[in-house]
């Protein structure tokens, strides 16, 4: 038995399947692409967000002095704080190798000014930390201005006392993913406290 062609018809429909699938396939693998790439930013932003916090939890535990004091419920974008130079090292008696350490926003994109990285800035006396006199390259980069990061630090008031503890401070870092993960949010929050030794947050 003589096997028949295909017609054309039933070649344009075989064409138009494979090309179906191949659409499909196409498209769950950028799907799938994106949904990892979506997901190793985030873990990026946390991996630097968990970096700052804790490089500010280290800071503060030997810091013998704040910059501006807090008053009760008060929220500020910027912390500075007088602190060891080594922060395993604490000799209280002896200043003279304290640094001051900022916290804060710094270098603006020139694209989009509300791109702005979060860094510490260290310098060995207040004077050069408030006249910008500090030497180069005693910045450093905590969480990249590409993911928009942002700072509060709250005194917060105790609901059962009414008071803020004297010596505790809230951290909220909170960063902008470019990339949004299937049911995720592109913005990213991590709250921590900040606990001090040997000075209170109010005055």
């Amino acid at each position: 038995m003589r096997k028949q062609a295909m017609t054309l018809i039933e070649l344009i429909v075989a064409l138009m399947l494979v090309t179906v699938i191949i659409t499909i396939v196409s498209a769950s693998l950028v799907f799938f692409v994106n949904q990892i790439q979506a997901n190793l930013e985030k873990s990026n932003i946390n991996n630097q967000m968990s970096y700052a916090l804790e490089d500010i939890r280290m800071r503060c535990v030997s810091a013998v002095a704040l910059g501006a004091y807090f008053n009760a419920g008060e929220t500020k974008n910027e912390l500075i704080i007088e602190g060891e130079r080594d922060p395993y090292i604490v000799t209280l008696n002896d200043t003279t190798d304290n640094y001051m350490y900022k916290y804060y926003r710094a270098n603006p994109d020139p694209l989009d000014a509300t791109k702005m990285d979060l860094v510490v800035k260290t310098c060995t006396n207040a004077t050069d930390l408030a006249n910008h006199t500090c030497n180069a390259g005693n910045e450093e980069i905590l969480i990249e201005k590409k993911f928009k990061p942002g700072i509060d630090f709250n005194y917060t008031i105790d609901p059962i006392t009414g008071i803020p503890p004297p010596e505790l401070l809230e951290v909220v870092l909170t960063a902008q993913s470019s990339k949004v993960p299937l049911g995720g949010s592109s913005v990213v929050t991590k709250y921590g406290g900040i606990r001090f030794w040997f000075i209170d947050a109010a005055a």
